[in-house]
């Protein structure tokens, strides 16, 4: 699974046009946001250049999933998805802030794993608030928590795992998605 040569954005859009269906503007900017990534990447000059992550906003049933997926198919690269609501604070029940590097972990091996691809769905559900008073504030509280621990996660050039590994970052690629109703 190693990435050669990353592919132009032109390469890109040609293949995921096959499997995706109208969305024109979304393939064409996720083709390019994903070759400058992937260009990124494999960059060796003196000045460093910024990790940018993607965020897609579009309706339950659109093809975002599919969309990354294929990307990661296109690029040969691990992918890992995990739906965000199901991610909590570190110490509470629920999956850990690190989940979708676990994921690459657990489809290949270290070297792979940090040019993969993590996508993560529904981050508009993480800080949705209920009606009631008490559980606004708590529920709000939680939110923050869990997306402070989530940004660490996406902003960090290395992360250490629970059995010690360190997982270097800076070129595995973050793609959330999220319907975002109402946000209009």
């Amino acid at each position: 699974m190693t990435v050669e040569t990353p592919r132009r954005s032109d390469e890109i859009e040609a293949h995921l046009r096959r499997w995706v269906v109208g969305q024109d503007e979304a393939v064409r900017t996720l083709s390019v946001a994903v070759a400058q990534h992937y260009a990124r990447a494999s960059y060796t000059g003196d000045v460093p250049l910024r990790k940018a992550n993607v965020l897609i906003l579009g309706p339950s049933g659109c093809g975002k999933t599919r969309m990354v997926e294929a990307l990661a198919e296109i690029l040969d690269v691990p992918f890992s998805s995990v739906s965000a609501p199901a991610i909590t604070q570190p110490g509470f029940v629920g999956l850990d802030p690190d989940e979708p590097l676990r994921g690459l972990l657990r489809v290949a091996p270290k070297e792979e794993a940090e040019r993969g691809i993590c996508f993560i769905d529904e981050v508009d559900k993480i800080a949705r608030r209920p009606s009631d008073e008490e559980e606004k504030a708590r529920n709000l509280t939680t939110s923050l928590g869990v997306q402070q621990a989530m940004l660490a996660v996406l902003e960090a050039d290395g992360w250490r795992m629970d059995d010690g590994t360190v997982l270097d970052t800076r070129n595995i690629l973050f793609v959330l998605a999220g319907a975002f109703v109402g946000i209009e």
